[in-house]
């Protein structure tokens, strides 16, 4: 389950970089998504445009950042209590 039927909140890590991702459709395209084996193809013309937000990446090595990240999961936290509530 999701806080929003029509967003899916992800995180994506390379090496030491951690970015928060969110990707918003509705629901039919996020349905296509999951049922696909791979790559999917939207049509543009049909108004079919996926929106995909992502963070700067954040250096979990690094003290600023590793704070920054801690917050985010916490806040992620929350909402999701909330959600469940």
């Amino acid at each position: 389950r999701s806080v929003s039927p029509r967003a899916v909140l992800g995180m994506t890590v390379e090496q030491t970089s951690v970015r928060f991702t969110l990707l918003h459709a509705d629901e039919s395209m996020l349905e296509r998504i999951k049922k696909s084996d791979g790559s999917v193809r939207f049509d543009t013309e049909e108004e079919e445009r996926p929106m995909f937000y992502y963070s700067k990446p954040l250096n979990y090595l690094k003290r600023r950042d590793r704070l920054e990240l801690m917050e985010a999961l916490l806040q992620i936290r929350m909402m999701q209590k909330r959600f469940e509530q």
